[in-house]
């Protein structure tokens, strides 16, 4: 098992990873300081923690920490572990994706579903493709239509499209008719079905194509101007795939190979970049496959707000899209950006930084998640709640 793509085309049967999950409950030793090591005799996985080996290497792959839990893989199967190295969740799915909205999809016998932190099958394994949640919905593909489930798994926007991404910033792009446009969480189509391409919503805007024309529009559907350097870059549709003969990963888009079979991992385009492993290291690449940032960090996010979290020698901190390290590598952890807020590690206590570096929310909880729609679960002394962009406990 590899790193998975993170931006799901339901149509093309690409596969969806982690976004804005939840905290979660752990016992945690030293959250965001444990790494993967691969056992060079028998090529199994398991993790140190500065240095020193805590969870022997008895996988056939690992992924990382995130929320207290990793994903590994044995004999086939896929489940979950906690820090101190115990099967939390059996090793009894074909794979596993990280946990969002408290739920986690599964895929079992060629069908997706959703576990709830205890290992339950609380959605059932029916569709045929799914997404993480986000914004509360994530999509599913059922019977060859695209449809929204909320986490109890009920179909809260009927299975009706040719193909959809999910959630940003309330509206997401569907297909109808060969043609996209966009639908709110009611499941209103706001933004008529008229483009050839669509791109998600961003700071208010998206970029999309129209008879041969690159155009950016405002959540009206009204067409705006185009920043410099803007275009429908369509490569955050890109889906990975895997040479069964050489067990190197590529891209293609629409069934068509455009970026050859070369890297021993990667993950999805997002903000026009892909992360890439090249020899134990993660670097990035561009839509026409140039590695654009040298594969050079132990680990990596991959860029929300303009901003990519990296890992050098257990440290973390934030690059642009040149590569320019803009936050130094200062936190014990860190995850990506999300609202304009990140969550990090320092002395074993999560805090919030915003993008310039600057600690907002002070490092003082037990656990952290991500920003969304203005709020954030935390934890601390046992108690998980929600803040607000200050800081602040609401209700």
């Amino acid at each position: 098992m590899k790193k998975l793509l993170f931006i799901l085309l339901l149509a093309a049967a690409g596969a969806m990873s982690a976004g804005a999950a939840e905290p979660y409950a752990a016992d945690s030793v030293r959250p965001g300081r444990y790494e993967k090591f691969e056992d060079p005799g028998s090529g199994k996985w398991g993790y140190k923690l500065d240095g020193c080996v805590v969870i022997p290497a008895v996988y056939d792959w690992a992924g990382s920490f995130h929320d207290g839990l990793a994903r590994v893989e044995a004999n086939g199967k896929e489940g979950f572990i906690n820090e101190s190295g115990k099967v939390v969740i059996p090793l009894i799915y074909d794979r596993v994706w990280p946990f969002s909205y408290d739920r986690a999809m599964v895929k079992i016998n060629g069908k997706r579903g959703y576990i709830d932190r205890s290992g339950q099958l609380v959605i059932p394994a029916k569709y045929d493709d799914a997404g993480e949640f986000r914004d509360g919905l994530a999509g599913v593909l059922i019977d060859g239509k695209c449809g929204y489930i909320d986490p109890s798994g009920r179909m809260v926007i009927p299975a009706r499209y040719e193909t959809a991404w999910h959630f940003s910033e309330g509206l997401a792009p569907v297909r109808l008719n060969g043609k996209w446009g966009y639908i709110d969480k009611s499941g209103q189509l706001v933004i008529p079905a008229k483009y050839d391409e669509a791109n998600l919503f961003a700071d208010g805007r998206a970029t999309v194509e129209l008879d041969g024309r690159e155009i950016a529009i405002d959540r009206t559907g009204r067409e705006v101007a185009m920043s410099a350097g803007e275009t429908a870059d369509m490569s955050a549709r890109y889906d990975w795939f895997e040479d069964p003969a050489t067990g190197k990963f590529g891209f293609k888009f629409n069934g068509r190979e455009v970026i050859p079979a070369q890297f021993d991992e990667v993950d999805s385009f997002n903000e026009g970049l892909a992360t890439v492993k090249i020899d134990g290291k993660w670097g990035f690449i561009d839509p026409s496959g140039k590695l654009v940032i040298p594969a050079r960090y132990d680990n990596v996010w991959y860029f929300r707000d303009g901003l990519a979290a990296v890992e050098i020698n257990g440290k973390w901190g934030y690059i642009d899209p040149s590569g320019n390290m803009v936050i130094p590598t200062a936190y014990d952890y860190a995850f990506y950006m999300s609202e304009g807020f990140a969550p990090v590690v320092i002395n074993e206590k999560w805090g919030y930084i915003d993008r310039s570096g600057k600690m907002v929310i002070p490092a003082k909880y037990d656990d952290a998640g991500s920003f969304t729609d203005g709020r954030a679960s935390v934890e601390l002394n046992g108690r998980t709640f929600t803040i607000d962009r200050s800081g602040r406990e609401i209700q």
